[in-house]
């Protein structure tokens, strides 16, 4: 099966797009991504630096994906805590950004995520976003970013600045 060339931008409307096509497109994308393969909705792989995007809600994970996809990235994506560990794993030294959710199944939420994701990989940036939920003292590691939901495009970009000096950032976001 090959992907729909190209899926719709997130910023435009989904309404012309019947969501069984839209839906089996992502789930044959989100599993491509699971197996460190680009999907064919990325441009130029091999050039982009690599960003998790982890979320357990499969439509705001695609949404978000595709915004730091559009800053200059390439999106990994994991349902849960313990899909985005594998990932990190599987990909170390190659993934530059988290961005996770908070709410999560498990038992370990996006907090934990983004402690032991600055533990284990410093160099890591981490970006962490809940509508349900603000960081208490403690819970974010030092120079994480809290955003809230909803966001726009324009608000993850300007955090992605905020996180990555000049020198660091995707092409996309060096205007």
């Amino acid at each position: 099966m090959r992907l729909i060339d190209p899926l719709p931008p997130r910023s435009s409307s989904f309404a012309a797009y019947p969501s069984n096509v839209l839906l089996v497109a992502y789930a044959q994308c989100s599993e491509t991504l699971r197996h460190g393969r680009h999907c064919e909705r990325m441009s130029d792989p091999s050039r982009q630096p690599f960003a998790l995007v982890t979320d357990d809600d499969a439509m705001i994970r695609m949404d978000a994906a595709a915004i730091i996809e559009e800053a200059g990235f390439q999106a990994l994506e994991a349902g849960n805590v313990a899909e985005a560990i594998g990932l990190l794993e599987e990909h170390t030294g190659r993934v530059s950004l988290l961005f996770t959710d908070v709410q999560m199944p498990g038992g370990r939420d996006g907090f934990d995520l983004a402690r032991e994701t600055a533990r284990r990989w410093p160099d890591i940036k981490i970006l962490v976003a809940s509508g349900a939920r603000s960081p208490g003292p403690g819970e974010m590691p030092e120079g994480a970013v809290f955003l809230n939901k909803p966001f726009s495009a324009e608000v993850v970009h300007t955090r992605l600045k905020e996180l990555f000096p000049d020198g660091e950032r995707p092409e996309p976001l060096r205007n």
